[in-house]
């Protein structure tokens, strides 16, 4: 099944139009989150596409920290999650458009977008995807813009494993899926890229994966998990533990010519 056909069904399963409307940041959420308010604030961004957005709790945690000031769009495949968000936006009275499309070939002109960016989905698609990928988010993107990306890390043990053991008992929920190494390789295949950094970050999510492994496991790590809902212990965690386990995330910022 393609990527797209899995997220579908996987959000038309999890019936989110009838779930609550959650305005918490997720662990993983929470660097991305900040990465993103610090790059708009230093370069006074206003134009914001969030390309394969899911359930974007960190767009409507931006367009509220910057009082409703953004241009936002939030883009995905799925009509479920894209009312989803549109019902979490119009109860708090934020700002934003809603475009159901594919991500490889999006309705925008070229240079339409500051900042473009996403979590969680470049890991579903091969590296041939991947670039096609990174060369739309691109082409939207203007020139001296962001494409800031972040997907789940190939140094991540315990996420590792657990995906691993999930595989095995065919219970793994989200199609295929590949940690992420690096996406330097991009910036040799798109010449329009003129630099990409990358940091590992988020040691905490790992810690849910413990559950395919053994849920006895997921309960005995949460007092670890509660200590790092402080955000200087969670920053601990990832310099600390996860030079052992690993972090869940890296994260990837592509600037353009």
């Amino acid at each position: 099944m393609k990527p797209s056909e899995v997220w579908k069904s996987y959000w038309k399963s999890q019936s989110i139009k009838e779930g609550k409307l959650s305005t918490k940041l997720r662990s993983y959420q929470l660097p991305v989150y900040s990465l993103l308010k610090k790059t708009i604030k230093e370069n006074n961004i206003n134009y914001v596409l969030s390309a394969g957005a899911g359930q974007d709790i960190i767009c409507f945690n931006l367009q509220r920290e910057f009082n409703n000031s953004l241009e936002i769009i939030i883009l995905d495949i799925s009509k479920d999650v894209l009312d989803w968000n549109k019902k979490l936006f119009e109860k708090y009275h934020l700002n934003a458009q809603f475009i159901k499309a594919d991500i490889f070939k999006m309705p925008f002109r070229e240079n339409s977008f500051d900042l473009v960016f996403n979590t969680g989905v470049l890991e579903h698609f091969e590296k041939k995807e991947q670039i096609c990928m990174a060369k739309e988010i691109l082409r939207v993107t203007k020139s001296t813009g962001y494409f800031i990306t972040a997907n789940p890390s190939d140094n991540g043990k315990i996420y590792k494993w657990g995906m691993k053991i999930a595989k095995g008992k065919r219970i793994w929920p989200f199609g295929r899926e590949v940690p992420v190494k690096s996406l330097k390789f991009l910036s040799k295949e798109i010449s329009e890229i003129d630099s990409i950094e990358e940091y590992h970050k988020d040691f905490l999510t790992q810690l849910n994966f413990l559950f395919y492994i053994n849920p006895v496991f997921r309960i005995l790590a949460l007092p670890i998990k509660l200590f790092g809902r402080l955000t200087f212990v969670s920053q601990i965690y990832d310099v600390s533990l996860g030079k052992i386990f690993g972090t869940y995330l890296i994260i990837s910022i592509m600037k353009k010519k």
